[in-house]
């Protein structure tokens, strides 16, 4: 079911799959007006608000104390600045409420444990605490991306804003994912503990795929399937499928039959990089319920196609507002474009000696002439029809509605 979201200034295109034609479309405004209300409205049913924001009473002495440090790097280019900018004062066009996702899979499964620690949201104290720790993972990940790897002349200059920034960065993460492992064991659930770790062991992988520039910066390979046939669901291609199995908690994923594919790519750098993590925190929400694993499995589900929904919905937005002047290299309209122009490669590799020697705007170009964002939303829709089909799995409720709501908030 795709999503009557009236937006002004949409794009309309149609592609032909299945033998079916769809028609599909992307915006070209910012969709936060619809997402800002269906978001409210989810915190209502759940009666928390579990943005970055909402969990500063969980660290207000160190946020200060970050906060001091922080405006010492004012007028500096640290990606840490943008980072802290984003948790700060953007909070609510901030579509990564992984937290707000777990309490509302919570409740829309119920109960099927005896236990006091059930709270007025329908949910268990484990549950919300599990929501939070979530949060707190994913977040010091994104503060640990913050992290400069400076090259050799730049550490020559001895650059004391890029070392103070590096700090910032470092400790301020490694406190977040301290906090983040103490409340995981407070939960007192070895296999909660396996499904979480296994998680962390993904974000780390992410880090270590694919080639890398000096700076530590993803860059896409050159294309091996020039021109192929493109192949975008799970079902349709078992690579695809066990880049997305729940059964792998224990086994690292295995990337090399995906290097150069787009659809593989992506999908394999975005389940590393936070999909499993969702995927790992529905899942496990729904093992303190005392679910079967049948319904854990689709919680599972569930979070990944939501959090590679969001991540194709991000990666369609940089592209379609003018305020991006630069952008990951490794986002799927560029793996797209890759694919049907290998020419284009040539525009990337100077970003393999210094990021800055990249020319994103003819790049950009080159992508929104092609059919690379129209593939990018078939993409997105994919993963959110995907993501739809598991919640059908859940009796219908309020909190049920919400999840479906925000899925469809997404949807072009």
């Amino acid at each position: 079911m795709l999503a009557s979201i009236r937006l002004p200034y949409r794009r309309c295109v149609s592609l032909v799959y299945d033998g079916r034609t769809r028609k599909y479309s992307y915006a070209e405004t910012n969709f936060k007006p619809k997402w800002d209300k269906v978001v409210k409205d989810a915190e209502k049913i759940v009666g928390y608000g579990t943005s970055f924001g909402n969990l500063r009473w969980l660290m207000n002495d160190e946020i200060a104390n970050v906060a001091v440090h922080l405006k010492k790097l004012v007028g500096t280019n640290h990606p840490i600045l943008k980072i802290a900018k984003g948790f700060l004062f953007d909070e609510k066009s901030n579509i990564q409420t992984w937290g707000l996702l777990i309490l509302l899979i919570s409740k829309a499964a119920g109960q099927k444990v005896s236990s006091d620690q059930l709270e007025n949201g329908g949910v268990l104290l484990n549950q919300r605490n599990l929501a939070e720790l979530t949060e707190l993972i994913k977040t010091g990940h994104l503060v640990h991306t913050g992290l400069l790897n400076p090259t050799e002349d730049i550490l020559k200059q001895n650059n004391t804003d890029l070392v103070a920034g590096n700090k910032i960065a470092l400790l301020t993460g490694d406190f977040l994912l301290v906090k983040a492992n103490g409340m995981l064991s407070n939960l007192r659930n070895s296999h909660v503990n396996g499904l979480i770790s296994s998680a962390l062991r993904d974000l780390t992988d992410s880090e270590f795929v694919g080639e890398r520039n000096p700076q530590n910066i993803a860059m896409p390979s050159e294309s091996i399937e020039e021109k192929s046939p493109l192949t975008f669901s799970m079902n349709e291609d078992l690579k695809i499928f066990s880049l997305l199995g729940a059964d792998r908690m224990f086994a690292p994923l295995d990337t090399n039959y995906c290097i150069g594919n787009p659809v593989r790519e992506w999908t394999m750098r975005n389940v590393l990089s936070g999909g499993s993590l969702l995927g790992r925190g529905c899942e496990s929400a729904l093992h303190l319920a005392g679910h079967d694993q049948d319904l854990q499995t689709q919680g599972y589900l569930f979070g990944c196609h939501t959090a590679l929904a969001w991540q194709a919905t991000t990666d369609i937005n940089i592209f379609t507002f003018p305020n991006s002047s630069t952008f990951s290299l490794v986002c799927a309209p560029v793996l797209f474009a890759l694919h049907q122009n290998p020419s284009l490669y040539e525009f990337i590799k100077p970003g393999f000696n210094d990021l800055e020697s990249v020319d994103f705007e003819k790049i950009r170009k080159i992508v929104k002439e092609g059919p690379a964002l129209d593939n990018t939303v078939r993409l997105l829709n994919e993963h959110s029809e995907a993501a739809l089909k598991c919640l059908e799995n859940f009796p219908k409720s309020d909190a049920t509605s919400a999840l479906r709501n925000i899925i469809e908030a997404m949807q072009i």
